[in-house]
C-alpha cells in the first residue's frame, strides 16, 4: 500500500534507534539505516536497519496493513535478498498495522520439503500485532514509535488523550520538520482504522504542522492526480487527500466485482450491493485476494 510506505519512510528512517529498541534490540546498540539501494529490494527501502553490536545483523521491518496470503513467501524472499546484498543475517518483522491484515494462510514462517528428499525451507519471521499491544508501551517507546499509538489496544474515547500526549512529547523531543513527517504518519495510520474524515477531525490542531511535511505534500499531489472532485471528506483540504482514498475504494470495488463476474459469473444482486456498501480498502483488498481462488461469491464475502 504505496500510502503507508511512504508515510512510515521517515518514523523508521529517521529513528532507527527508536525502533530497533523498541523491537527488542538492548538499548545504546549502536545502529545505522542501510541503503536498499539495488532493484531487487527497492521495497524495503529505508525499512532496513543494521545492528552494529557485538554481533551485527540487519533489522528488517515490513509494515503490513492488508491481508496477502502470499506473506510468507514474500518475507522469505524479501529475507533471502537482503541477506546477499547485505551479507549479514537478516531478522525479518512484519509489523500488521490492521486486524484485517493477518489471515489463516499466514503463519510467521515458511516450510517446505523436496518429495526428493534432501532439499528443504525452514524461514520464520516475527510478527508484531500492533491491535494487541498495550498503548503505554507504545507511549513510553522512543518518540519514532509514537505514530503507532492509535492502532494499540485504547479505545476511540481515548485517542484525543493520545494524542495531546504524543504532542507534547513531539514538542519537546523534535525539531518542527521531523514533527510534521510524524504528524502525517499518524493521520496516514489514523485512516486505516477509523477512517479519514475521523483522523482529520481529531488531528485538526495540528493540520498547520502536517502541510509542512514533504510527505503530505507528496500525498496531497497525489491526491491532485487521482481523487475525485466529488471528495465527501473534508472537501476543502488541498488536492483532496480523501477523494484520493475514496478513488482507491472505488477502484478496488471494481476490480473485485470484475475478477469475480469474470470466475464465478454475475453476483446476487444482495451480494453486489454489500460489497459495493464496503470503504474499508483493507477489507476490500481480502476481498480481491479471495477472489483470486473463490469457489463461490459466499466465500469471497465470507471466507468460508
Amino acid at each position: 500500500m504505496a500510502g503507508i510506505d511512504v508515510a512510515m519512510k521517515h518514523p523508521i528512517s529517521d529513528f532507527p534507534q527508536d525502533w530497533s529498541e523498541w523491537l527488542g534490540v538492548p538499548h545504546g546498540t549502536p545502529v545505522r539505516v542501510v541503503d536498499s539501494d539495488v532493484s531487487t529490494v527497492a521495497t524495503v527501502a529505508d525499512r532496513v536497519i543494521e545492528v552494529l553490536g557485538p554481533s551485527p545483523f540487519v533489522l528488517h521491518i515490513e509494515p503490513q496493513s492488508y491481508y496477502d496470503k502470499f506473506l510468507d513467501v514474500r518475507m522469505y524472499e524479501s529475507n533471502g535478498r537482503l541477506t546477499k546484498r547485505l551479507q549479514k543475517f537478516v531478522h525479518t518483522t512484519v509489523l500488521l498495522l490492521t486486524k484485517s491484515a493477518w489471515g489463516k494462510a499466514n503463519k510467521g514462517y515458511y516450510r517446505n520439503q523436496s518429495p526428493l528428499g534432501g532439499c528443504q525451507v525452514n524461514f520464520c519471521y516475527s510478527v508484531v500485532k500492533v491491535w494487541e499491544l498495550p498503548v503505554e508501551k507504545i507511549l513510553s517507546s522512543g518518540v519514532g514509535v509514537l505514530p503507532l499509538a492509535p492502532l494499540s489496544n485504547a479505545s476511540r474515547k481515548d485517542l484525543p488523550g493520545i494524542i495531546q500526549r504524543m504532542s507534547a512529547r513531539f514538542d519537546a523531543e523534535v525539531t518542527r520538520p521531523i514533527e510534521a513527517e510524524l504528524w502525517t504518519a499518524t493521520f496516514t495510520l489514523l485512516g486505516l482504522r477509523y477512517g479519514p474524515e475521523f483522523a482529520l477531525t481529531l488531528l485538526r490542531g495540528v493540520r498547520d504542522i502536517m502541510r509542512e511535511s514533504t510527505t503530505y505534500q507528496a500525498l496531497i499531489n497525489e491526491g491532485k492526480n487521482e481523487g475525485r472532485a466529488e471528495g465527501r471528506v473534508e472537501g476543502r483540504v488541498e488536492g483532496r487527500v480523501e477523494g484520493r482514498v475514496e478513488g482507491r475504494v472505488e477502484s478496488r470495488t471494481e476490480d473485485v466485482l470484475r475478477l469475480g463476474t469474470r470466475r464465478l459469473g454475475k453476483p446476487p444482486q444482495k451480494t453486489r450491493t454489500l460489497i459495493l456498501s464496503i470503504r474499508d480498502e483493507s477489507r476490500l483488498n481480502e476481498l480481491f485476494d479471495r477472489a483470486i481462488d473463490a469457489s463461490s461469491w459466499n466465500e469471497i464475502v465470507n471466507g468460508n
